[in-house]
């Protein structure tokens, strides 16, 4: 991605996620990025296709972070899910301004491009949840019992509860826990002690 173009998309994050994409002007963006009103058409052709490559450059951040963490823990299912919510956290109060922009696509679902953005998004996250809590069924690590969907949407739908828990001013370290916890409760395993590192 050139240099000029990944400014305009991260000043557009900020900008976003501060006044969401109906108040937000493309002459803001501007201003934040330090370029003309041109240069951003020279790049999107609209203020939606801006919005909607932030959405896919958040949601890359968010995917690279997620494969370190698959090369490590592919096999050990559950434990690569509480390593991927231990990453997002990590991922939502290291970069607020991403994570409010993730939140705000909720309050635009009117839009049916942004809508089906948003849509594929969770369906990608869906799919590997259930993915890897099928297959700590497979292996006894997970009860017969769990009804995979159910499980699949709490653990995905928990990405909004996280930058909610940011934004009300519960500290990293207390989300941390709260997200280990429920983790545990979630897939009935014992709460283990909160690592504030990330996946190199």
């Amino acid at each position: 991605m050139g240099n000029r173009r990944q400014e305009v998309i991260l000043a557009a994050i900020k900008v976003f996620s501060e006044k969401n994409y109906n108040k937000a002007t493309t002459a803001e963006i501007a201003r934040e990025a330090r370029v003309s009103e041109g240069t951003i058409y020279k790049h999107f052709a609209s203020k939606k296709e801006l919005f909607l490559e932030c959405a896919r450059y958040i949601e890359n951040q968010l995917f690279t972070r997620y494969k370190k963490v698959h090369t490590v823990y592919k096999n050990q299912h559950l434990e690569y899910l509480r390593r991927v919510a231990l990453e997002y956290t990590s991922f939502v109060y290291e970069n607020p301004t991403m994570s409010k922009f993730l939140a705000f696509m909720l309050t635009n679902t009117f839009d049916p491009e942004i809508l089906e953005e948003l849509r594929q998004f969770i369906d990608a996250n869906l799919k590997t949840t259930a993915y890897m809590l099928n297959g700590a069924q497979g292996t006894g690590m997970l009860s017969p019992s769990k009804d995979i969907q159910a499980a699949s949407w709490f653990y995905v739908g928990g990405y909004f509860t996280i930058v909610l828990m940011m934004e009300l001013g519960v500290g990293k370290k207390e989300c941390l826990e709260i997200v280990e916890n429920m983790l545990a409760n979630t897939f009935q395993y014992p709460a283990k002690e909160v690592e504030e590192q990330t996946i190199k």
